[in-house]
Parts: structure tokens; sequence; C-alpha cells
């Protein structure tokens, strides 16, 4: 009995002592309590020049493309060569029109034998016509000088007749005289007119010959150079009857591109496409993001890792199909792009030289409110609640609640809390900021 007494006097000491343990924590004020210090790693914020970008995928093309097709079916009897002889081939460079040749190179050529034997018929029938209309000219101003003179001596006999000194019939016969002159020349005018409307006739002919002919034949529209070539020397050639957009390329003759300058068609949000503008700065890169790294946060890029070009058209209609705003990015021809390339495009839309801009991950959120904690003369952090708007995927401009020269919080912030004291690691101004905060031990 008395060893179960001192067994609960035993235990209720050691209660009261816990107790009592326990109620100095919460009386005692927190700075007197000795702390352990969170090792953090902070960053200075510096003024820096913030790019404001719109970041959209799509296809370069070629603004100018000629799908060459003949007009009726027949069998190729040319294909156009180059300067060594040679055919032309997927790859070739061909020149178009200039300011001394009407057409530009001759591409390649159905059977026109038939439509040429046609037009030398033609040609020997507008010979036979011009010389009959010389001939018929040459009758008709010999029937206006009889005419003339005939009226002249109708003129001269009148006179004299009516001074008595000729008879009536001498009269009448110079009458008639001059109504044949008259009859001979509306003869005469009439197998001109009829000898300038077979020439008409024959020339009208020759022109849709002439049209045919070309049509025959395929030039190059403007200098380029050929993507496809669909027809073979000696083979017959069939003209499609319907096809679509998708299926030119396949269907056409020859292909020709003018490879000086590419559009790449983008499809952009509204809200977005509200901030772009006809002329901005546009900077396509030639391949995807995850085969060359790049982000927007490495701006600048190396040269070679982009091309330049500017914003231009944008579409004030939005897509019913994709909820979104038509952009129109063109450049000339550059190093590497090539028609059909899919690309990456980053738009300028702003440029702010002074900002103060932060990676999103130095961010903590509290009921979706964005917040960092700031080293403060004491070695203790503050908590500042931030006023921010987001640029791209992974950058954030503040737009308060931080300024210039602050240090900020960047590795170990969610062991914090305001007020915390904290023991500096390293900083990123002096060294690389590690991925991982290194283990220190205090005493």
């Amino acid at each position: 009995m008395n060893k179960i007494l001192w067994l609960s006097a035993a235990t209720l000491l050691l209660l009261l002592f816990l107790t009592g343990y326990r109620l100095r924590e919460f009386l005692v004020k927190p700075d007197v309590l000795k702390l352990t210090p969170k090792i953090v790693v902070v960053k200075k914020v510096k003024p820096e020049v913030l790019h404001t970008w719109v970041v959209a995928e799509g296809i370069a093309e070629a603004v100018h493309k000629a799908y060459l097709m003949f007009d009726r079916p027949d069998v190729v009897d040319y294909i156009g060569k180059m300067e060594d002889g040679s055919s032309i081939r997927e790859g070739s460079r061909v020149f178009g029109p200039n300011d001394h040749l009407n057409k530009g190179q001759l591409l390649a050529q159905i059977d026109s034998r038939e439509c040429s034997s046609h037009i030398e018929v033609l040609e020997a029938q507008l010979g036979s016509a011009m010389a009959l209309k010389m001939e018929a000219e040459a009758r008709q101003t010999s029937k206006k000088n009889l005419l003339y003179q005939a009226k002249m001596d109708f003129q001269r006999i009148q006179q004299i007749h009516k001074k008595g000194s000729l008879s009536q019939d001498k009269l009448e016969h110079a009458e008639l005289s001059m109504k044949n002159a008259e009859l001979d020349l509306q003869t005469a005018d009439n197998r001109l007119s009829a000898a300038s409307y077979e020439i008409q006739k024959i020339e009208a002919s020759l022109n849709q010959l002439t049209v045919k002919l070309d049509k025959n034949s395929l030039f190059a529209p403007f200098d380029g150079v050929i993507t496809a070539v669909n027809i073979r020397e000696g083979n017959y050639y069939y003209p499609p009857s319907r096809i679509n957009n998708d299926e030119q390329e396949l269907a056409s003759a020859i292909v020709l591109m003018d490879d000086s300058l590419y559009e790449i068609q983008l499809e952009i949000p509204d809200d977005q496409a509200s901030n772009i503008k006809e002329g901005q700065a546009a900077y396509v890169v030639q391949n995807t993001w995850s085969k060359q790294g790049l982000s927007v946060q490495q701006w600048p890029f190396r040269e070679d890792d982009y091309s330049t070009g500017t914003v231009w058209s944008v579409s004030p209609s939005i897509s019913m199909q994709k909820h979104s705003r038509r952009v129109v990015v063109r450049l000339q021809q550059s190093t590497g792009l090539r028609n059909g390339m899919p690309v990456h495009v980053m738009i300028e839309t702003e440029i702010k030289p002074n900002a103060i801009k932060l990676p999103i991950e130095y961010l903590s959120f509290r009921e979706g409110a964005p917040f960092v904690y700031v080293l403060n003369k004491s070695s203790r952090v503050d908590l500042r609640w931030l006023k921010i708007k987001v640029h791209g995927l992974d950058e954030i401009e503040v737009l308060g609640g931080l300024t210039a020269g602050e240090q900020v919080v960047i590795r170990g912030q969610h062991r914090l809390k305001s007020g915390s004291k904290v023991i500096i690691a390293e900083t990123p101004d002096e060294q690389s900021a590690s991925e991982s905060v290194p283990e220190y031990t205090t005493k």
C-alpha cells in the first residue's frame, strides 16, 4: 500500500514539473529563448531590363509560291535546262521576267507540233490577206483619183452647156461617167473592208493559237528555287480535274518558291494579341525549344540561334474555331530557315529598362497571394506581400512590395516565418546560387 502511494506521489510531482516547464514557454518572451537560426540564400534586388514577350509556335512558309500546270493533256517533250546543260530539278534556281525579258525561264513544254502547224498555215493566210489589202488600198486610191477627175469634167462640161456651147448628150455622158466612178470607188471601199476583215479574222485565230502555244509551255513567273518536279520528259501529262490546297504540291507539274521572303502564321489568344502591333520586332528560333534548350529568360540569344523579322499583320477578328487571333510575321531569308520548318516566334511587345523582376520560383503563396521574405538589418526576415504581373511562363515583374537594393530569400524560405533569424549561406552576387542549400551546423 505504501509503495502505491509513493508511486502516485512521484507521478504527480513529474506532471507538475512538466506543466510548469510548458507554462514557462508561454510566459517567457520569445526573444529570450535561444532559437536556432535558419540557413538561407538571398539575392539583392536590382533594376533590370524587362522584355515583355508573346511566344507562339508556327510553320515557316514562303510568301510567294507558284503551282504550275498545263491546261491540256499531252506528251512532255521538253524539260528546262540549267547553265551546265543538265535538266532542272528540285533545288534548281531559275530566273523570272525582268526589264529586258517579258517571260521568265522556260521550265517545261508539252507536244506543240499540231498547234505549230496550224500557226504556220494561218501565218501564210495572213500574208496573202495583207497582200490583198495592199492591192485593195491601191485600187481605192486609183478610184478616188478617177472620181475626182470625173467630177471636175462634169463641172466643166456643165458650165459650157449652160452657155449653149455643148449638147445635152455630152452633159449626160459626163454625168454618167461621174456616177460610174462613184460606184467603182464604193466597190473598191468594199473590197478594202473585206480584206481588212479577213486580216482581223486570221489575226484573231492566230492570237488564240499563240495563247494556246503559250499554255503548252511553263515559264518561271519570278526568281526562285524549284521545290517539286512531278513530270518527266517523254511521259504523258494529265492535268488534275479538282484539287484542294493540300494536294497542289503533288498535283502540279512544277512548283516554284521565292525563298527570299518567308511568313509565319500564328494563332494567339486575344488578350495577348491585343498587345501586338504591326512592325513590332519578332525573333524566330529555327528549331524546337527542346532541341536548343532555349527560353525567353536566356535572351539575348546567340545570333546563330534565331532570325529577326517583324509583325506583318494582326487580324482584328477572333476565330470561332480556335478562339484566337491570327498574327502574321514576315522575315527575309536567313541561314537554316526552310519552307515547312516548325519554329517558335518571340514577339517583343514592350521593353522596360528599369524593372524589378524575379523568377516565379522565388515567390511563396498564401491563399493565392504572393509574398517573399526580405532580409532586414538585424539578420531577421520580414514577410512582404507583393503586387506582380506575370510575363511568360516563369518570370514575374514586381509592381509593388519591393525596392531596389533589398535582399530577397531565394532558398530555404519554406522554413521561415516573419521575424525568423537567419544565417546567410551564400549570395548569387558573389557566387552562383547552388541547386541545394549546403549543410551547416551551429554551436
